[in-house]
């Protein structure tokens, strides 16, 4: 699921032009990038792992 910071961008920015037509898929789209934003980026994990040992 790696999106960059522009695509999260670009949905919110969908998001707020739908929630004029449907705001229920605009509520889908805000908590499908906050979704984003909760799983860890694997490029962090690996950094910290090499920390560790």
């Amino acid at each position: 699921m790696g999106k960059t910071r522009l695509e999260a961008f670009s949905d919110g920015v969908i998001a707020i032009a739908v929630s004029f037509w449907q705001p229920w898929i605009a509520a889908t789209i805000y908590a499908l990038v906050a979704a984003v934003w909760l799983v860890p980026d694997r490029r962090i994990e690996r950094i910290l792992a090499n920390e560790e040992t």
